[in-house]
């Protein structure tokens, strides 16, 4: 399972030709987010050991678009700008093909 995971994951990030591609699972108590899985290309750092118990409120603009079976769509890490997710993108040093 793991290894079939970590394939999609590869192909999402071929894809997307992102940099990195995640896999996080709420915990039980819906407070925080655990990175369970992650891809990295080429030459690319690894940030899992970085995204572990993130507070679910840092993404709740997310979370409210996904609860409604809706798209979440970020063409630009300056959408987040003044969002608590603004902050843990920026550690990531997420950007998007736009900028």
């Amino acid at each position: 399972m793991d290894v079939a995971i970590q394939n999609l994951l590869g192909v999402i990030n071929a894809y997307f030709q992102a940099d990195r591609t995640y896999i996080f699972e709420i915990s039980a108590d819906g407070k925080t987010l655990k990175n369970t899985y992650e891809y990295v290309s080429d030459g690319v750092s690894a940030q899992i050991e970085n995204l572990q118990e993130v507070p679910i409120d840092v993404i709740s603009v997310w979370i409210d678009h996904f609860q409604k079976d809706e798209v979440y769509f970020m063409s630009t890490v300056e959408q987040e700008k003044g969002s608590e997710s603004y902050e843990m993108l920026q550690e990531q040093d997420v950007i998007s093909s736009a900028e």
